[in-house]
């Protein structure tokens, strides 16, 4: 249960705040903690770049924060583009923080919609913690591969991905997970 604010645009900027609290939670004492979250988005097109971006801050009552931000550029003319995202968080077991990148080619290669590939990375420090494990350190990284074929007249997209997962951290030693997801999104 929340309320938000958002303020008109201004040169592009949008400004967010909201209050609230999580009350279908089982636990009476967080149902009780305060949430806050506030947010600046922006959007703008210069020339033949489209640009946006936004940055968002997140509280709880019980010390719990987080922030990350993310910027996006597209060139029409090309359909090249980039994104560029970081975080973090800061919590009664500590803190970590992560940094993604996204490198893509959104075309017209057929007839019937675009089509979109992308290569993307994302790498986290001390994203998990858990003190009564004794994990005190961790370390993520994934590396991903993407393709995005629209289809117009059927207002549907079929993608695929291939995405490789590592994770280690000061307790155990695991080994590198790969996946293969694809699937198909209708829209109505």
């Amino acid at each position: 249960m929340r309320i938000r604010y958002d303020t008109p645009a201004f040169n592009g900027f949008v400004v967010a705040a909201a209050f609230g609290r999580n009350l279908l939670s089982d636990d009476s004492d967080v149902r009780d903690e305060n949430i806050f979250d506030a947010s600046v988005t922006y959007g703008h097109t210069y020339g033949d770049i489209e640009v946006k971006g936004g940055l968002g801050y997140y509280w709880e009552e019980d010390d719990t924060r987080n922030w990350g931000g993310s910027a996006s550029a597209l060139h029409t003319p090309t359909g090249l583009n980039a994104t560029l995202a970081v975080g973090g968080q800061d919590t009664d077991g500590g803190g970590g923080s992560f940094v993604y990148g996204k490198l893509g080619l959104l075309r017209d290669f057929v007839a019937w919609g675009a089509t979109a590939a992308a290569v993307d990375y994302y790498s986290g420090d001390d994203i998990f913690l858990d003190s009564d494990a004794g994990i005190t350190s961790s370390s993520s990284d994934s590396l991903g591969v993407s393709l995005v074929q629209n289809i117009d007249r059927a207002n549907t997209e079929l993608w695929l991905t291939y995405r490789t997962f590592d994770y280690s951290d000061n307790t155990a030693s695991y080994e590198t997970g790969q996946a293969i997801f694809g699937g198909a999104r209708f829209k109505f």
